[in-house]
This record gives structure tokens, C-alpha cells and sequence, in this order.
């Protein structure tokens, strides 16, 4: 039997935190989930924990931005290869293009619909040990995902 998914995500906001793991609950319950409120515990766990299989990071957060911690990330060998998905309310493509750059695998721009939510977070976990990088690009044709 494969082991569960371990998802990471790091946002500072307590309401998409709780529509986050609901959804992915709802996806699949034997997911797990950990999530941090700012960059800097983010960065914390994630060199004190398990690596986890996929890393969503919210852009603008206290303590250490999202750019920071992708950098970061980036920069430290037990985490170098974790695919890491900014998940933000921005869409200017400055933002875009410095997250992309640094290396995030897309750039999603938080969607206001469950349903929506539901459907990309279900198109990645599905493809997260596969071809990730073909699914997400797909998601850019139906959502307007940043790949």
C-alpha cells in the first residue's frame, strides 16, 4: 500500500488554511497536512519534519515573504526537489515571473470557487509522482495557472 501524501502549505491567512485542508480532506482523507503561518515557521518545519511531497506557499506573509522562503527552499539540499506551488492572491506578473524564476513549479492565483479549488488541488495530487509538470499545464489551459 502506498503511503499517504504529505502536503505542505504556508499561508498567513487562518480562513484559506481551513478551506485548504477541508479540501484536500475531501480529496483524500488519509492526506497529510501541516501547515505554517509565516515563512519563518514555515522554513522551521520544514528542515525539523518530514519532507513532504508538494509545497504551497502563500506570496505575502510576515516574517519571511514567500520569495524568501522559495528561495530558501530552493537553496537547501532536503528540499531542493520538492515541487513548490505559490498559492497567492496576487496575479501581477512581476510576481509571476520572480516566482517562476526562482524556481516554483506554478503560480496559482487563489480561486474564489470551492469547486474550482477542489479540481486543481485534485488534478495535482493525482500527478504529484508522476508528470506534474504536464498536469499543471493543463490546469493553466482550464484555470489560468502560471506555469
Amino acid at each position: 500500500m502506498a503511503r499517504p501524501l504529505n502536503i505542505f502549505l504556508a499561508d498567513d491567512d487562518e480562513d484559506d488554511i481551513d478551506l485548504f485542508a477541508h479540501t484536500l480532506q475531501a480529496i483524500d482523507p488519509a492526506i497529510i497536512f501541516n501547515s505554517a503561518e509565516d515563512g519563518q515557521q514555515a522554513l522551521k518545519f520544514l528542515e525539523e519534519n518530514d519532507t513532504p511531497d508538494i509545497i504551497f506557499l502563500d506570496l505575502n506573509m510576515p516574517m519571511t515573504d514567500g520569495r524568501k522562503c522559495l528561495q530558501s527552499i530552493k537553496q537547501n539540499p532536503k528540499l531542493k526537489d520538492v515541487p513548490v506551488i505559490m498559492y497567492t492572491t496576487s496575479s501581477f506578473p512581476t510576481d509571476v515571473g520572480d516566482c517562476l524564476s526562482l524556481g516554483a513549479l506554478c503560480f496559482i492565483t487563489k480561486p474564489t470557487d470551492v469547486i474550482e479549488l477542489r479540481s486543481i488541488l485534485s488534478t495535482i495530487i493525482k500527478n504529484v509522482h508522476g508528470n506534474i509538470v504536464d498536469a499543471v499545464k493543463q490546469l493553466h489551459t482550464e484555470f489560468g495557472i502560471y506555469c
